[in-house]
C-alpha cells in the first residue's frame, strides 16, 4: 500500500483518525509509554465494524503510517510505537 493510497484512505475516513488518537491516548493515560500501534488499528477496526457496524476495511499495511501520523502530531510521544524504515513499494507516493 502507497503513501498516496493511505492520504486517500485517510482523507475520506477521518473517523478512523480520530478513534486512533483515543485508543492510543487512553494507553498512554493508563500510564504505557510505549504501545503497539496493531494493537490500537485492531482496536479500531473492533469499534468500527463491529461496534458500529460500518462495512469499512482498515488495511494492516496502513498502521505505520498512522504510527507515524501519531508521533508526527504528538513528538511528546516520540517512542510510543516502535517505527522501522518503511519498505519502498509502502514508502512510494506513486
Amino acid at each position: 500500500m502507497t503513501a498516496r493510497h493511505f492520504a486517500e484512505f485517510d482523507l475520506a475516513n477521518p473517523d478512523v483518525w480520530a478513534l486512533f488518537c483515543q485508543f492510543a491516548d487512553e494507553a498512554w493515560n493508563a500510564g504505557h509509554r510505549r504501545y503497539s500501534a496493531d494493537a490500537v488499528l485492531h482496536r479500531v477496526r473492533w469499534e468500527t465494524t463491529v461496534t458500529e457496524r460500518k462495512a469499512l476495511h482498515l488495511n494492516n499495511d496502513w498502521t505505520a503510517h498512522y504510527a507515524r501520523k501519531f508521533l508526527a502530531a504528538f513528538p511528546e510521544r516520540a517512542g510510543f510505537f516502535e517505527t522501522r524504515a518503511l519498505r519502498a513499494s509502502v514508502a512510494d507516493a506513486a
